[in-house]
């Protein structure tokens, strides 16, 4: 779950280039793209924890946490 502007979208498609190198076999099972400065982030995690994954990322920082 990144914020949808460049920022998060390039931390997100780094982070994803490096899973992929280390265990290539990862699945990407759901993301998440809230807008800068959103104030509810329940519709966003309960949206991704409902897909089960074994693992979150997240790029939210700052005040927006």
């Amino acid at each position: 779950m990144s914020f949808d502007y460049a920022y998060g979208q390039d931390v997100t498609t780094a982070v994803r280039g490096a899973f992929k190198k280390i265990k290539p076999s990862v699945e990407i099972v759901d993301q998440q793209w809230p807008k800068l400065g959103e104030q509810d982030y329940n519709p966003f995690i309960n949206a991704q924890m409902a897909k089960k994954p074994e693992a979150v990322f997240s790029s939210i920082w700052g005040a927006s946490s």
